[in-house]
């Protein structure tokens, strides 16, 4: 009877016990947070019993908010806070160092915490390497998931590549990397998500833009997210003079610093029909998502992370507004979209994106069409549905 119940027991997904580790400020305006905790809400809610240890740092910005309430996450979990030396951004001159020092501090905190737990059917799991170091060291299971790689991988990646009991990779360009260091049945593509739940009300054109004070005589061309220079907002920000005098390109989100760029970038090039409008909660995106007309995804080609590795939580969200989407023709966007989603132009090309953008808004595609198809295949992208997955593979390499 006894070996009857460990059987059973062993066989439900309610015993799989993980702990997320995670190098990052949370609450963050970055969307790495929001990946990261629904991530973890969604693997919480598939029945796993999960932690989440980050590092204690001095989180000015987000100070005394509870992330689950930031997060809006209905699925609770134990968010552990190790000591770190927190000098992100305090060496001038030399500004890694400064994430260099923290994330070795961070290692140092998770290895003196890996003495005290329970490592019985524990599982480890990180997007971050340094913190992977002491599980390594007492030779634990976990699983890496991998965002970016440059093209020389320093030796611990190498290292995690090896001794991971499998890797996660959020592109198929990621996966395609990875398989030059290990076999490929050590990896699996996990795509990003989103939270369908936020686009359940589908607000119309109308009724969002006169809850943001948007004119309704003006026709809008939206970008949201960050202000990276591999995200190519400049260009669309470029292709904004090639448009027509009634139609206004609205960037929302960014960090302090980056927005503050852009809008001196904006006056220096005297972008008129460009306007920033600030960074917005998370739960505010759908509404600014519904006044557009156009969505334009304009990810530059320069850059590896943008061509081949990224899965940008923005491209989901688009998909889920129900809103006309124009991308840069890019490997890493062709592995959602096709032609029937979105309309595609020449990547950094502010002249041939204006021109798309221009036959969207005089109806010379059926966007209707594009926006229902887009929406359609959104829904295999839920966090749950990536939770699902990632637990699956789990249980298969352990």
């Amino acid at each position: 009877m006894t070996e009857l119940l460990k059987f059973n027991f062993n066989s439900l997904i309610f015993f799989m016990r993980i702990i997320y580790i995670a190098n990052v400020r949370i609450p963050t305006e970055k969307a790495h947070g929001i990946q990261i905790m629904k991530t973890c809400e969604a693997l919480v809610g598939a029945g796993v019993g999960l932690e989440l240890w980050l590092p204690k740092r001095n989180n000015l910005m987000f100070k005394n908010i509870n992330p689950f309430e930031y997060y809006h996450l209905t699925a609770k979990f134990r968010i552990r806070y190790l000591d770190c030396w927190d000098t992100v951004g305090k060496f001038k001159f030399f500004p890694g160092l400064g994430f260099y020092l923290e994330s070795k501090t961070f290692a140092f905190s998770v290895g003196r915490e890996l003495k005290r737990v329970d490592h019985d059917d524990l599982i480890f799991y990180s997007r971050d390497t340094y913190p992977l170091v002491p599980v390594m060291k007492r030779r634990l299971p976990f699983f890496y998931e991998i965002h970016t790689l440059t093209k020389n991988p320093s030796r611990i990646i190498k290292r995690v590549f090896k001794e991971a009991r499998g890797v996660v990779a959020i592109s198929k360009g990621l996966v395609s990397e990875v398989n030059k260091y290990i076999s490929g049945k050590k990896v699996f593509l996990s795509p990003d998500g989103v939270d369908l739940s936020f686009f359940a009300d589908n607000i119309s054109k109308q009724e969002a833009r006169r809850e943001l004070g948007i004119p309704e005589g003006k026709k809008i061309v939206l970008y949201a997210g960050h202000l990276y220079a591999w995200k190519g907002a400049r260009i669309l920000a470029q292709a904004s003079v090639s448009l027509d005098s009634d139609t206004v390109v609205c960037f929302v989100g960014g960090t302090d610093s980056d927005i503050s760029e852009f809008r001196d970038f904006i006056k220096r090039s005297e972008l008129d029909r460009v306007k920033h409008l600030g960074r917005v909660k998370h739960e505010e995106i759908p509404k600014y998502l519904a006044v557009a007309d156009v969505l334009v995804l304009p990810n530059s080609a320069k850059f590896e992370i943008s061509k081949y590795y990224t899965s940008p939580l923005k491209l989901f969200e688009y998909m889920a507004a129900r809103r006309p989407i124009v991308a840069s023709d890019l490997p890493s966007l062709r592995e959602v979209l096709d032609e029937s989603m979105a309309v595609f132009f020449v990547p950094d090309d502010p002249i041939d994106l204006a021109r798309k953008i221009r036959s969207v808004l005089l109806g010379e595609i059926p966007v209707e069409r594009l926006a229902v198809n887009a929406h359609g295949k959104v829904q295999k992208y839920s966090w749950s549905a990536r939770s699902a997955g990632i637990i699956s593979f789990i249980k298969k390499m352990t």
